[in-house]
C-alpha cells in the first residue's frame, strides 16, 4: 500500500502544471492479454512441464482528456481475462501425453494513466503510467491431456467455474484464506498515435503489475514461513480508436 501511495502522489504532484484541456476523446478499446501469476504454479525438477503465458481477451470504453503540451490523462473500464497456464509434454518411444493446466480469472478493470505525447503531424509517440483497479467477477480451471498410444489416442477435458465462494486459489488451504477480490496495482507502457479520419487510432503496449496478494488471509491466522504471494503479471497489447469531442 505504501508503493501505492507514493505513486498516487507523485501523480498528483506532476498533474498540477497542466491546467487548460484542450480535447476530449472517447471511443472502444480490443487487446490480447498475455499473463501469468507469480508462485501460482511451483517450479517442477521435470523437464516435460513448463510455464507459459495465458492468452485472453482485454477490451472496454476509453476516455481521454488531453492537456497543453502533450500532456494527457486517459480513463478505462475494461473487461480483463488474465491467468496462468501450465504446459505438458511428455515424450517416450512407446508412451507420449500432451496437455496444459489453465486458471482464467475475469475482472472489470479500470486503469487511470497519465500520458506524455512526443512529436507532431500525423504520427505521435506517447508514453503512459499509473494506477489500475480490478473487481474479480469469476473464471474457470481447465485440463486438458491427450494421451497417445501404439494404437490409439485418448482424450481427457476437464472445466470448473471458479466464483467467490467456491475457493481455488493454490498456495493456501480454505480454512486459512480465501479468494482476494479486489485487486490493484501499476501499469506502465507507450504507443503510437495516428490520425485516422475524424479521430485516432492507438496501438498500445503496456505491462500490469499486481500489487495485492490473491489470497486473503482469515483474521487471526498465521501466515506460513514458506508461503508464496499471488499477484498478476500482464503484458497487453491493444488497438483504440478515438472520436474527438
Amino acid at each position: 500500500m505504501k508503493k501505492f501511495a507514493l505513486i498516487l502522489s507523485l501523480l498528483s504532484l506532476f498533474s498540477i502544471h497542466y491546467t487548460q484541456a484542450q480535447r476530449f476523446y472517447f471511443g472502444p478499446k480490443a487487446g490480447l492479454n498475455m499473463s501469468s501469476i507469480t508462485q501460482a504454479i511451483y517450479q517442477y525438477n521435470d523437464d516435460h512441464l513448463t510455464n507459459s503465458q495465458f492468452l485472453g481477451f482485454a477490451g472496454g470504453a476509453v476516455g481521454v482528456l488531453e492537456f497543453n503540451n502533450g500532456f494527457a490523462i486517459q480513463t478505462e473500464v475494461l473487461f480483463s481475462r488474465k491467468g496462468s497456464r501450465l504446459d505438458l509434454n511428455f515424450d517416450t518411444i512407446d508412451y507420449r501425453q500432451k496437455g496444459h493446466r489453465s486458471i482464467a480469472l475475469n475482472y472489470v478493470e479500470i486503469p487511470v494513466l497519465l500520458k506524455q505525447h512526443f512529436g507532431g503531424g500525423g504520427v505521435r509517440m506517447y508514453v503512459n503510467a499509473g494506477p489500475y483497479f480490478s473487481y474479480w467477477l469469476g473464471g474457470s480451471e481447465n485440463f486438458k491431456l491427450t494421451q497417445y498410444y501404439p494404437n490409439e489416442e485418448v482424450q481427457t477435458e476437464l472445466s470448473t467455474d471458479l466464483n467467490f465462494d467456491d475457493y481455488w486459489l493454490p498456495n493456501a488451504d480454505q480454512n486459512l484464506a480465501e479468494a482476494n477480490r479486489w485487486d490493484l496495482g501499476v501499469g506502465f507502457g507507450g504507443g503510437f498515435a495516428y490520425d485516422s479520419g475524424p479521430g485516432l487510432l492507438l496501438i498500445d503496449l503496456r505491462y500490469n503489475m499486481g500489487l495485492r496478494d490473491l489470497n486473503r488471509w482469515l483474521e487471526g491466522v498465521e501466515v506460513p514461513e514458506d508461503y508464496r504471494t499471488l499477484e498478476n503479471r500482464v503484458f497487453n497489447l491493444s488497438f483504440t480508436y478515438l472520436i474527438s469531442f
